[in-house]
């Protein structure tokens, strides 16, 4: 089946006819790919961002942590708290007493402790 991707070149976007499976409906299909243009060109994709976008988008309320609360906000997170409090893994555990699933991009042996009883930890980068 093919399917419609966006796909962007440089600072163009492009719509492209894909063959591949389509995604079940709970599933999303996310390729990041880069081809350096010269070796100035600089690629940054934040897997959190993404996760961010599509848990609001599904209704969920979005608990996160970063360094550019305004942006992440922007993108539906409800939530915001710097990595660098000492104190944010108790703030995350009073915002969410009853947190039950979390997508974790940095991954640490501290978040891994805190998973509620029966709850489930997604983490790209084991701690």
């Amino acid at each position: 089946m093919s399917n419609i991707a966006l796909v962007v070149y440089g600072s163009e976007l492009r719509e492209e006819s894909i063959a591949i499976p389509s995604p079940a409906p709970h599933q999303v299909l996310v390729r990041i790919s880069h081809v350096a243009q010269n070796p100035t060109d600089k690629l940054a994709a934040s897997v959190s961002l993404y996760t961010i976008q599509l848990a609001a988008l599904y209704g969920l309320e979005v608990i996160t942590t970063c360094s550019h609360a305004d942006l992440v906000r922007s993108y539906g997170a409800m939530h915001v708290f710097d990595y660098n409090d000492a104190g944010v893994a108790d703030k995350i555990q009073a915002a969410g007493p009853l947190l039950q699933y979390a997508f974790d991009t940095i991954g640490s042996e501290r978040s891994s402790v805190r998973s509620r009883k029966g709850g489930n930890i997604c983490t790209v980068r084991p701690g």
